[in-house]
């Protein structure tokens, strides 16, 4: 009978409710906190990360093309077995601050110099493909560009061009 008053007089146990934490509104925060890095990383930067991790903040930016040098008429034999040559006319287009007089002047010999020796080590099949002019071009504006202490070419344009 003692056993039966201890269980009539005790209470029922109560259940805990506030052991467990609500789930959604912590889910809800971590998404919120998601999306504000990533708003960050890509709005605050200008862009999202390109192929090389480059972001379009860090890309060095082009300066624009001032005064155009046009050179006189290149024939050369090209690197083919088959004696192939290329006749073509280029000209360079300079920085705003450089001066074309100047640079006539004083460098047109050693810029000549370094557009024959870039072409006459190219192949007729190089030069047909855009990609292979776009590559020599680039080839040229940096080595002209590593022999002048300002580097003044900014762009260079085949004005015409014919190989044979």
């Amino acid at each position: 009978m003692a056993a039966k008053v201890k269980a009539e007089g005790a209470e029922p146990k109560a259940k805990k409710e506030g052991g467990k934490l609500p789930i959604m509104p912590i889910l809800g925060l971590v998404l919120l906190m998601n999306m504000l890095i990533v708003g960050k990383v890509f709005f605050m930067n200008g862009s999202a990360p390109k192929k090389g991790g480059e972001t379009a903040a860090h890309k060095e930016v082009k300066p624009e093309v001032g005064e155009k040098i046009t050179l006189e008429e290149f024939m050369l034999n090209l690197e083919d077995p088959d004696d192939r040559f290329v006749r073509c006319t280029v000209a360079l287009g300079l920085k705003k601050a450089a001066k074309a007089k100047e640079i006539e002047e004083k460098e047109i010999a050693p810029i000549r110099d370094i557009i024959l020796t870039v072409l006459m080590t190219r192949s007729r099949k190089e030069l047909r493909s855009e990609a292979g002019r776009k590559k020599v071009k680039d080839e040229i504006r940096d080595k002209i560009n590593a022999e002048m202490k300002e580097k003044p070419v900014v762009e260079v344009y085949f004005t015409n061009f014919a190989t044979q």
